[in-house]
């Protein structure tokens, strides 16, 4: 069995208002798991796995819309890094991270002659300009709500109705102060590795409250 270190990220927006001029800087909580890479029935590397859904099963107008969103949010982003000579690398889940290849010592090939702590610094530079500068996606926010509880309810639904086992969702009260992901339940339940959760996020992208993106 192959064993992946995957990072998992609940992102927390903060005070992110419709009028405001300049989106903030995300608060990331991190958490570090160690977690099966390979299970039956997931995909051997280099092979797509091919997702089966519950055909009664209908998919909410808003998932379209959210997989929109993330996309411009995306390629805004990417093309923002690469005015300053930055890769920018896409985390399932949504997060835009900086990085390039590496050699067999985990060096760094990309650096074009800087040092590392060079390189960082400039990454560092390029990250915070485009945060400042490219927009959320419009359904990324911190204020969680009625609507985004049952957005979260049909996140779960679409996850078991593409075969996942998700646990049982808190009630609105608890989950106005938790805001449980469905997400997070899905990776640790069910030992996806990064290849299927790219594709189980592409077929139910998330709600948009405390999302989770995934490092390796």
């Amino acid at each position: 069995m192959v064993h992946s270190r995957l990072r998992i990220f609940q992102n927390r927006f903060l005070n992110i208002s419709l009028r405001s001029l300049r989106p903030q800087v995300p608060v990331i909580i991190s958490l570090t798991i160690s977690i099966s890479n390979l299970t039956s029935g997931c995909a051997q590397p280099g092979e797509e796995m091919i997702l089966e859904v519950d055909p009664s099963w209908v998919e909410p107008a808003w998932m379209a819309e959210a997989r929109r969103g993330v996309a411009e949010y995306h390629t805004a982003m990417r093309n923002c890094l690469g005015e300053f000579g930055v890769v920018g690398m896409v985390a399932p889940g949504g997060l835009v991270a900086t990085g390039g290849p590496t050699d067999g010592e985990g060096a760094r090939t990309d650096a074009g002659g800087m040092s590392p702590v060079e390189l960082a610094r400039l990454e560092s530079q390029a990250m915070r300009e485009c945060l400042n500068r490219v927009p959320y996606p419009p359904h990324w926010h911190n204020l969680p709500t009625e609507q985004d509880y049952q957005r979260m309810l049909e996140n779960r639904e679409c996850l078991i109705a593409h075969g996942l086992a998700i646990r049982e969702p808190p009630a609105l009260e608890a989950w106005l102060i938790t805001r449980w992901n469905p997400w997070s339940a899905a990776i640790n339940d069910n030992g996806l590795g990064i290849p299927e959760i790219e594709q189980f996020m592409e077929a139910c992208p998330q709600h948009g409250i405390h999302n989770v993106s995934v490092f390796s």
